[in-house]
């Protein structure tokens, strides 16, 4: 059984304000399938690279300044990260009740989830947030976009292309508290990222019995597995097009974390996204099943185009 918040919609205006939100009463987006688990399943990779329309090469690279962290200790998985520790986090909320994450790749653009972008009509974005309640909080940035641009064959029964970007109303300036994450580069495109650690973060709800939204931005770190052995949970809903993160002692992402990011640390301190957070299973997030994200390599050519972001080499 496949549960999502599911009407496609694609907006072209913007403009900025203040919001007053219910903080106790808001619920998060995540869609969510029931895995049949098979172990004689025998994963298909089958590769289908999607057409880009007129595919636009990118002019500005953000390499030097992407994807450092703010570290002055360290954070055990599944809790609360340091202030501004992860300077491209974005929360969202979406028609001022629902709530997704995002990652800022650039001073106008947020890459998330198409299925936080579908059916919705606004989207306020904080930048620069740590604790998400504090609408005072030194540093922030709010704005309201209407401008989204989910994948264009995103298909939500399917959970397929679920990636979107969303476009600011003005450029952000970018400081110690709000930094764009690294893309991968071109040469990463064929890596699977596999045996690899992943962290993965968000203001999704920190434990199962949990009704709302972390107060604190929170990360969680586990080995990135293989698509075949997450095929063996969700079979069919695993495509080329995704990757998945282990599930370990219960740390892993939950409601309300989707459209966050999925990113490998490389060997020069710099974070670098490979994933978009998109599904998990039906009956909690607590089980050690793999967490499941749209691979951000399969789509490069589609984020040059759209946001005029240079891919490296």
């Amino acid at each position: 059984m496949l549960k999502l918040f599911l009407l496609l919609f694609v907006s072209s205006q913007a403009f900025a304000r203040d919001f007053d939100f219910d903080f106790d009463n808001v619920p998060s987006v995540e869609p969510i399938v029931v895995p049949n688990y098979n172990p004689n399943a025998v994963y298909n990779p089958e590769i289908r690279k999607e057409s880009v329309p007129e595919y636009k090469k990118g002019t500005k690279s953000y390499r030097d300044i992407c994807g450092y962290p703010n570290l002055e200790g360290k954070i055990t998985n599944g809790e609360e990260t340091l202030p501004h520790e992860l300077p491209w986090m974005v929360g969202m909320f979406m028609d001022e009740a629902y709530f997704c994450g995002g990652t800022l790749i650039s001073e106008e653009w947020v890459l998330t989830a198409a299925h936080c972008v579908d059916g919705f009509y606004n989207w306020t974005l904080n930048i620069g947030a740590h604790r998400i309640r504090d609408e005072e909080e030194d540093g922030r940035v709010i704005q309201v976009s209407y401008y989204t641009v989910p994948h264009f064959d995103w298909k939500p029964l399917l959970i397929k292309n679920d990636i979107a970007l969303v476009r600011l109303v003005e450029p952000v300036t970018f400081n110690d508290k709000i930094r764009p994450s690294c893309l991968p580069r071109r040469s990463q495109a064929d890596e699977t990222f596999a045996s690899l650690t992943g962290t993965a973060s968000g203001w999704g709800k920190p434990a199962d019995n949990v009704t709302s939204i972390s107060e604190v931005l929170r990360k969680v770190s586990n080995p990135i597995m293989t698509n075949e052995d997450c095929y063996k949970i969700y079979q069919d809903v695993i495509q080329p097009t995704n990757i998945c993160m282990k599930t370990v002692g219960g740390g892993s992402t939950c409601s309300g974390d989707s459209g966050g990011p999925l990113a490998i640390m490389e060997e020069n301190g710099q974070y670098t996204q490979v994933g978009v957070t998109s599904f998990g299973v039906s009956f909690g997030c607590e089980v050690d099943a793999p967490a499941g994200f749209t691979r951000v390599t399969s789509y490069l050519d589609w984020i040059e185009t759209i946001t005029g972001i240079m891919i490296d080499p």
